[in-house]
């Protein structure tokens, strides 16, 4: 332990601890969403309520208009052929959180790229009222693309 920073990856003795459990998990899911986050520009990060002293409030971005129920940081990204991605997290590491995000009407399609297996592999969630319910561990992290029809169809 260091004062002020919490457990180390390894303890004086060498022995792995719960926080190397827990990076490692992290860079094996990070690995797993590479072929996706490499080819993203960043253009925006949010906070949800509360929001921390320093940040940009959320209050609707890239085709989000609500995130409701529980503390979030909102990444908006845009890839090379001009798609729109979200990485969603859930700003509590303590506790869970069901967010409730809620897009414009001209969004016809949320995809997440699945970051148990290789690849940058996108699966197709379905709305539901424009709505996508979802549970997020403490901690965790999720990446969205986000599919419109004016992009889709050039008349954006």
């Amino acid at each position: 332990n260091f004062p002020g920073l919490g457990e180390a990856l390894i303890d004086s003795i060498g022995n792995t601890t719960a926080t190397y459990d827990l990076a490692s998990k992290i860079n094996w899911e990070i690995q797993h969403l590479a072929p996706v986050l490499l080819d993203l520009e960043s253009t925006d990060v949010l906070h949800t309520a509360p929001q921390p002293s320093g940040t940009k409030a959320f209050t609707g971005h890239g085709g989000l208009t609500a995130c409701s129920g529980g503390p979030a940081v909102l990444g908006f990204f845009d890839d090379s052929e001009g798609q729109k991605w979200l990485m969603i997290l859930n700003r509590n590491p303590f506790a869970p959180v069901t967010l409730t995000l809620t897009f414009a009407a001209d969004i016809d399609s949320v995809g997440e790229v699945n970051k148990t297996k290789p690849g940058g592999i996108v699966n197709e969630l379905e709305l539901v009222n424009q709505q996508l319910i979802m549970t997020m561990s403490a901690g965790d992290g999720r990446l969205f693309r986000i599919g419109s029809n004016s992009v889709a169809t050039g008349t954006e």
